[in-house]
């Protein structure tokens, strides 16, 4: 409902404390992407990234109504997220290591299939990039580009001062940018993509 959508993240979470499902739900299409991009780079598997969102979804559901606002609940989502996702990696610690899978992207009904299928393949390409980087790196670039936080709710969010957070972040940026190249021999600075087709 439009009334939903004009609410602030805090109103939002409040009013599911309250049992509100349709502002839960509100709230679960502004972070679902932003979740499963947390968890995926924690398990660096299409399933098992979605079931641990889904899990991380199920969990701040049922927290709530105990959520007192001692923080952004942005900030409180990422931890959800980023515990439910160390969770699931901890139970398949003991199998064989899973591969990457290929992400799940959602089509775009206004491009071409050709682009959408570009698009999914670019998407896939630059999660894995992250999921290369190490932790600290990885972690502050899901929560500034892909959850669009602030230093100060990174740093709250992770423990650090602002300034290490802001360092970490250009070390991140450098390293992220120097494994697309590797992957997409794609430069930045001259806009070419000279990645060869695929042999499929």
């Amino acid at each position: 409902m439009r009334r939903y959508r004009e609410l602030e993240d805090r109103e939002l979470y409040v009013l599911a404390g309250k049992l509100d499902e349709a502002a839960f739900e509100e709230l679960v299409t502004r972070y679902e992407s932003f979740v499963y991009n947390i968890a995926f780079g924690v398990l660096k598997n299409a399933d098992d990234a979605a079931d641990a969102a889904q899990n991380a979804f199920l969990k701040l559901w049922r927290s709530a109504s105990g959520w007192r606002g001692e923080c952004e609940v942005k900030t409180w989502i990422y931890r959800i997220a980023k515990t439910s996702s160390l969770d699931a990696a901890r139970l398949r610690a003991s199998s064989a290591s899973v591969p990457l899978d290929e992400t799940i992207e959602v089509e775009d009904t206004s491009l071409t299939p050709e682009e959408n299928v570009e698009r999914a393949e670019t998407a896939r390409i630059v999660r894995e990039a992250i999921a290369e980087l190490p932790e600290a790196y990885r972690e502050v670039i899901e929560l500034r580009e892909l959850g669009e936080m602030s230093y100060r709710e990174i740093a709250e969010a992770t423990g650090a001062d602002i300034g290490t957070v802001k360092s970490r972040l250009s070390r991140a940026r450098a390293e992220l940018c120097a494994i697309l190249k590797k992957k997409l021999l794609y430069d930045p600075d001259d806009g070419t993509n000279q990645r060869p087709p695929s042999s499929n």
